[in-house]
């Protein structure tokens, strides 16, 4: 029995994919998603930039619940 359950969902700009030459294919493993988000690292979209990652959580040990089941899906980890 799993000791906390929850849904995970990656929201994400298509229009900041497009004018960087991504798509959401790019999205569908780790080392696509990194390079996402390394491409799109402080994109601007007029004065105010955009995160690359935001992940949900007001606490930090919250934190670990919202990043383990990334770190999981890599089957690195188990």
């Amino acid at each position: 029995m799993p000791w906390y359950l929850d849904t995970r969902a990656l929201f994400y700009r298509k229009e900041i994919l497009d004018i960087n030459g991504f798509t959401t294919h790019d999205l569908s493993t780790l080392s696509g998603l990194e390079k996402v988000c390394a491409a799109v690292h402080n994109f601007k979209i007029g004065e105010k930039k955009v995160p690359a990652l935001g992940l949900s959580g007001q606490k930090d040990a919250q934190l670990v619940h919202a990043l383990a089941p990334w770190i999981w899906n890599t089957g690195e980890i188990s």
